[in-house]
């Protein structure tokens, strides 16, 4: 989010003052500061940030378009210039601040990951990154990064780069029109130019949106070519602010009304997360909101003698204060967020609103101390030629790289002592072998914890685990490891490709040919999910369950291992036939027959079955627990009572289970720590040093398939 123009930008010809436009800004801002505080039934505040997009477009648009038409030139540099002076101070801040802020308050592996935030909101590139880190499996569980709302922010600046090289070819067709054909009709045929780029882009990127939502809506909601509808919108509405000036009150107030009216629409039956009719956002959903921000601006752009009680409201002075320190206010509110609710550990509404004022308070100092000054400098603005501000916003961005590159390259330091060993009791012979003392600590763990968080297997990296949105089955040869004399397959999401490394140390003992593809997130149950949150059915898991299981059949493997995540399972959307679950424990019914059907499918191609438990999932990320509380006792956690489906399904169609689970948790705790070595990577999946120990129970396994199969 940002603010387009302000009264800083200077152009040939002035357009007529719109305060109703800041009172617009404020209710943006605030719908999005009040979502983010998590108040309730304003589920869909979200929204403001489509609001400045259609602003954005509708001021950049109108500024060239003002500049097109009184010279017939686009200056880029002073394009540029204006828009370095008046975004990047006020962000450059904010990034130092937070980032430092990071590494301070963030638990020791978070930081580094809001230091490369950092970095590529500074490159005008953070939507991409979250869009990147939302559709990854590994990283799509991270913790809330302060700088995520600099996504935004890269979307438009990816705006204010491409739009006025548009401007620059519509402005030589006028002027090879001027000299041909009269000032007006190179103005006009520019104007029909622009508004033909412009509604091209509309239609394209909306429909492009609409088809994106239901395949990526990650990508849909932070791609800049999934987004360039709604600034395209706002700049057709410039393009045709001429003809809209003639319209009358009762028009111009039927309009704002039915923008107030979407707006609060928006506001109460959105949501970033969920569906309304079956649509995710933004897809058509985005529509609303960009609708409502189109009509507020119709309503504000009718030139009537007397304004409407609606933009008289927008222009009331209380708005349009909060809408001067809009852009401040979106830079400040979500770091204050985020890393106030972990500093006072406490995400309490109320707490968010009071970190909030606080945003609010810094949000003002900024705007006074360093947005506005910097914006009105005539030694930038009138005296010094556009170059030099860009030369400023790029110094300011460059000053955020070193700081975020420090806090990266932190080096975790153990605080925490090795226990010394317990001292004889008084009277006891001196050649008494003294109690061995039981070590908390993290000193000494295999690997060392802060290595732990990365000790996972290959299988990702040469592509036989596939990511997300992937469906080919890889070349059995490129996936094949420890040739032997009998083969096994295993087939899962990442459970399966955790346990790789196990099963492979297996088949090199037991002398076994293994095979694994694997798909993240996908489980191998008939059964038909989603994808973390995304709405609809995880298509790209159900074709690729299909192909591999038919694959394998043909294959005639002489076994077949089966992992997979629990959680997968726990995001069904309806039975195989369609209908709704009607309660929890039909749900879990669903995905044990979901599963029995695979197994059943595997077994009537011939084929043996084994299962691997599926693993219990930590409440929190392991390593990140261990390093920050520095002791191994504080990171234990509760055993689930409930079995899981896999050992449910491994009873009932007595195929074979590994028992992975037993191994780290017992007597209804689960350990971190296992004889020094770290058992779990984030919140579920085996390090590869840990997995490696679960080698005997694969032979056991092993052992088992070849004595009730015949070698081939």
């Amino acid at each position: 989010m940002s603010q387009a123009t302000h009264r800083g930008d200077t152009s040939t010809k002035r357009p007529p003052a719109r305060p109703d436009i800041q009172g617009m800004r404020a209710l943006a801002v605030l719908a999005v500061v009040l979502y983010h505080a998590d108040v309730p039934f304003i589920t869909g505040g979200f929204v403001g940030v489509d609001f400045f997009f259609v602003l954005s477009g509708f001021l950049i648009t109108g500024l060239l378009l003002r500049e097109l038409e009184t010279t017939h030139r686009i200056r880029l540099s002073q394009f540029w210039g204006r828009r370095a002076r008046r975004l990047i101070p006020a962000s450059a801040l904010v990034l130092v601040v937070t980032v430092v802020a990071s590494g301070r308050i963030l638990p020791f592996l978070d930081r580094k990951p809001v230091s490369i935030d950092a970095l590529w909101a500074t490159a005008f590139g953070a939507n991409w990154r979250f869009a990147q880190q939302q559709t990854d499996y590994l990283d799509a569980d991270r913790a809330l990064s302060p700088i995520q709302h600099f996504w935004s922010l890269g979307v438009e600046e990816q705006f204010y780069a491409v739009v006025p090289l548009v401007f620059l070819g519509a402005a030589l067709v006028a002027r090879h029109r001027v000299a041909t054909a009269g000032a007006a009709r190179g103005v006009r045929d520019a104007r029909l130019l622009l508004g033909v780029v412009l509604a091209t882009v509309l239609v394209v990127s909306l429909a492009y949106c609409v088809h994106l939502t239901g395949r990526n809506q990650p990508y849909a909601f932070f791609g800049t070519h999934a987004r360039a509808w709604q600034l395209a919108a706002g700049g057709l509405l410039a393009l045709a602010a001429p003809r809209l000036g003639g319209l009358g009150r009762p028009w111009a107030a039927a309009a704002s009304l039915a923008g107030f009216a979407l707006f609060g629409a928006s506001l109460v039956f959105l949501s970033d997360g969920g569906t309304v009719a079956g649509h995710a956002y933004p897809s058509l959903l985005a529509v609303l909101p960009t609708a409502a921000a189109v009509l507020l601006l119709v309503g504000g752009t009718a030139r009537t003698e007397l304004p409407t009680v609606f933009t008289r409201v927008l222009s009331l002075r209380p708005l349009t204060a909060v809408g001067d320190i809009s852009y401040s206010l979106y830079l400040w509110h979500w770091p204050f967020i985020v890393l106030g609710v972990i500093y006072l550990d406490d995400d309490s509404v109320r707490t968010k609103l009071m970190l909030a004022v606080g945003a609010v308070l810094a949000a003002t100092a900024t705007y006074h101390l360093v947005e506005d000054p910097i914006r009105r400098s005539r030694l930038l603005g009138v005296r010094a030629k556009p170059v030099v501000s860009v030369a400023m916003g790029v110094v300011l961005l460059a000053a955020v790289v070193p700081v975020a590159r420090h806090v990266a390259n932190q080096e975790f330091v153990i605080t925490a002592r090795p226990p010394a060993p317990e001292r004889d009791a008084p009277g006891a012979s001196r050649h008494a072998v003294p109690a061995e003392p039981v070590d908390d600590t993290i000193v000494g763990l295999r690997p060392p914890v802060d290595e732990a968080a990365e000790d996972e297997d290959d299988i990702l990296e040469i592509h036989c685990g596939l990511a997300t949105h992937e469906t080919r089955i890889p070349d059995r040869d490129h996936c094949t490891w420890e040739k032997g004399d009998r083969s096994v397959i295993v087939l899962g999401d990442s459970i399966a490709a955790a346990s790789t490394p196990a099963v492979r140390a297996a088949a090199r003992q037991e002398r076994w040919t293994v095979t694994t593809w694997t798909k993240s997130d996908c489980t191998i149950a008939d059964v038909v999910g989603r994808y973390k949150n995304m709405p609809g059915e995880f298509t790209e898991c159900t074709r690729w369950r299909d192909a591999v299981i038919d694959r394998t059949i043909a294959e005639k493997p002489d076994l077949v291992l089966l992992g997979m995540s629990q959680g997968a399972l726990d995001r069904l959307v309806s039975h195989r036939d369609g209908s709704d679950f009607t309660s929890r424990r039909d749900e879990r019914r669903e995905a044990a027959e979901g599963l029995t059907r695979t197994v059943r499918r595997l077994k009537d191609g011939g084929l043996r079955v084994a299962l691997v438990d599926s693993p219990q999932r930590s409440p929190f990320d392991v390593v990140g627990c261990l390093m920050d509380e520095q002791s191994v006792s504080a990171c234990t956690w509760k055993r689930s009572r409930l079995p899981s489906t896999t050992s449910l399904v491994a009873r009932s169609e007595r195929v074979h289970l590994v028992p992975t689970t037993d191994r780290y948790c017992s007597r209804g705790t689960c350990q971190p720590v296992i004889d020094r070595v770290v058992t779990i990577r984030d919140d579920l999946h085996f390090t590869t040093t840990f997995a490696k120990r679960l080698a005997p129970l694969f032979a056991h396994t092993l052992r088992q398939a070849a004595r009730d199969r015949r070698p081939r």
